[in-house]
């Protein structure tokens, strides 16, 4: 996946902004609205939450559960983890 923008990434695309502790763009999307195929895999949830400068994504059944998610990408992307624990540098790019 190659991600390079700063709109939001998909029709279903319910939610994007800035994590307050990472400053990476987080973004939630509805998979049913998802035309573009790009980030919902088949045998996946409903709900995507995409940390879009890292690459990185997890799928729901639940859409409380992928919002819960957004505000704490150091948990599931592990740059943004790094980030968090003061141990990234500016040459750490992806996972």
């Amino acid at each position: 996946m190659n991600i390079t923008t700063s709109t939001p990434l998909a029709d279903g695309t319910i939610q994007y902004r800035a994590n307050r502790v990472t400053g990476t763009m987080i973004a939630v999307i509805d998979c049913q609205q998802d035309t573009t195929g790009t980030f919902c895999e088949d045998d996946g949830g409903r709900w995507v939450t995409l940390c879009e400068d890292h690459e990185t994504l997890v799928q729901h059944d639940r859409k409380t559960d992928a919002i819960a998610f957004a505000a704490h990408p150091d948990e599931w992307c592990g740059v943004c983890a790094r980030i968090a624990s003061g141990e990234h540098d500016d040459t750490l790019t992806t996972n």
